[in-house]
C-alpha cells in the first residue's frame, strides 16, 4: 500500500503541474483536469526489471506501472508550452524510482546490502 501511496503522489504532483501550467495548450481547454485510471495502480502486472551493475549509479530500484495509463500525462505535459512544447521524448515506459542509485551506493550498499537481495524483496510477492 505504501507503494501504491507513492505513486499516487507522484501521479498527483505531476497534474498539479500540468494543471498550474500556464494557459497557453495549443488551442485545447486550458487547465482541463487529468484523469488518471486506477487501473494504474495495478502493478502485478507490469514486469519487475532489475537495473544492476558494478559501476556507480547502476543500482536501483523502480516500481514499473502501465504506460498505457501514464501516457495522457504525458501528452498533456508535452502539449502545454511552458512545460514540454513537444519537446520531451517519451521511452514509452513509466517508473516510480523506489531507491535512487544514490541511496544504494552511498547507503545500502555500505551498510552490506546487495542489489541482489532488494531485488528478491521487491519481487517476492510478484
Amino acid at each position: 500500500m505504501r507503494i501504491a501511496t507513492s505513486l499516487f503522489a507522484t501521479l498527483a504532483l505531476v497534474a498539479s503541474t500540468v494543471m498550474a501550467a500556464p494557459d497557453n495548450t495549443h488551442g485545447k481547454k486550458p487547465n482541463a483536469p487529468i484523469v488518471i485510471n486506477k487501473r494504474v495502480l495495478r502493478t502485478s502486472s507490469v514486469p519487475f526489471i532489475p537495473h544492476s551493475g558494478t559501476g556507480l549509479f547502476t543500482n536501483w530500484v523502480g516500481l514499473n506501472v502501465d504506460f498505457k495509463y501514464i501516457q495522457p500525462v504525458f501528452q498533456k505535459v508535452n502539449t502545454t508550452l511552458a512545460l514540454g512544447n513537444g519537446t520531451i521524448i517519451s521511452r514509452g515506459e513509466s517508473h516510480i524510482t523506489v531507491i535512487l542509485p544514490t541511496e544504494y551506493d552511498n547507503i545500502l550498499s555500505k551498510a552490506g546490502v546487495t542489489i541482489q537481495e532488494i531485488n528478491a524483496l521487491a519481487t517476492k510477492n510478484n
